[in-house]
Formats: C-alpha cells, sequence, structure tokens
C-alpha cells in the first residue's frame, strides 16, 4: 500500500472521491475494518482499507465515511496512534468512554432520516450485520450490501493479493 504522507492532509482527497463513486440513488457511505473476507489477524496489504481511506494503520478499528464526515472507532490502545497518523477531516471516537457513541447510534444521530448505508457483506459477520440493520432501521435508514466495495473502486494503486503457497506447519 502506498503511504499517505500525513503531513497536509492526505486523505482529503481520499474523502472527497468516495461519495462520488456511488450512483446517485445508491449508498451515502462505507465502512472500513481491519478484516479481509478470509478472518485472520493478519491481513494482506490488499486488504488495509481502513489504512488507506484514514491513513490509521493500527489493527483494531472501523472507519466510516459519509458525505459529509469521517470518524474512526478504536479502542484504547490505539487513541494515540490515530490521532497522530489520521488528518483533520478525521473525528477520533474513542471506544469505551462514556461519552462515545456506537457506530450505529452516530450514524442515526449524524445522517438524514431514509439514508441509505452501503456495507460491503464480505466485511461483516452476519450477526453484526442483523444488529447493525436493526439499530438503523429504528432511526429510520436502511443497510444495504454494495456489489464493489466502495473504497476499491478508488484505491488506484491498491497491491495485488498474495497467491503465494500455503505453507502446512507441523502441529
Amino acid at each position: 500500500m502506498t503511504a499517505p504522507d500525513h503531513n497536509g492532509h492526505p486523505q482529503q482527497p481520499l474523502l472527497t472521491a468516495a461519495p462520488d463513486t456511488p450512483p446517485a440513488d445508491g449508498p451515502m457511505f462505507t465502512t472500513a475494518a481491519s478484516v479481509s473476507f478470509l478472518p485472520s489477524e493478519y491481513i494482506a496489504p490488499c486488504d488495509q482499507r481502513r489504512a488507506f481511506i484514514s491513513g490509521f494503520t493500527g489493527s483494531a478499528g472501523t472507519a466510516i465515511v459519509t458525505e459529509k464526515d469521517a470518524a474512526l472507532w478504536t479502542d484504547g490502545r490505539y487513541f494515540l496512534q490515530a490521532s497522530q497518523e489520521m488528518d483533520d477531516n478525521w473525528t477520533l471516537m474513542k471506544q469505551g468512554l462514556p461519552k462515545t457513541p456506537s457506530e450505529a447510534k452516530w450514524l442515526n444521530k449524524t445522517l438524514d432520516v431514509g439514508s441509505v448505508i452501503g456495507v460491503d457483506p464480505y466485511l461483516l459477520e452476519a450477526d453484526v450485520w442483523r444488529d447493525l440493520s436493526r439499530e438503523l432501521q429504528g432511526g429510520g435508514h436502511s443497510i444495504i450490501a454494495v456489489p464493489e466495495n466502495l473504497i476499491d473502486l478508488i484505491w488506484t494503486d491498491r497491491p495485488t493479493r498474495p497467491a503465494e503457497c500455503v505453507v502446512p506447519l507441523e502441529v
């Protein structure tokens, strides 16, 4: 992954590009967690969407980009790192602190009623999808699966997926 220069708001062009990629009647935002479609603690550079869009390279966190806002949720291990790696276009949501809203509560407060939330279905577990959908419906929103990850549409220099053979390890 091409590491952005964090000294001059490097994510601004990415955030500007993101809302233009969906069709006019398409989703209003996207999420980027540090997960790949293959569950693993260690993910390939081509799956580091959150780091690409936000600049935050920690191993835990969720980034959400709307038409007007960009926010990143992470836990206390990464508060300092996230604040140093992200630019001023991002709001750091400090998970675990009493006044920090969940992603769904923040979206319900931030988005206009009737908003459509687009999410890559390969990056959320079924129970997380169900709970998020339920919470967002309570705020008058709907969640849809996008056919292509919206970040992938703007990540022009995305690394290729590794194709090395699996190495069996002895037990």
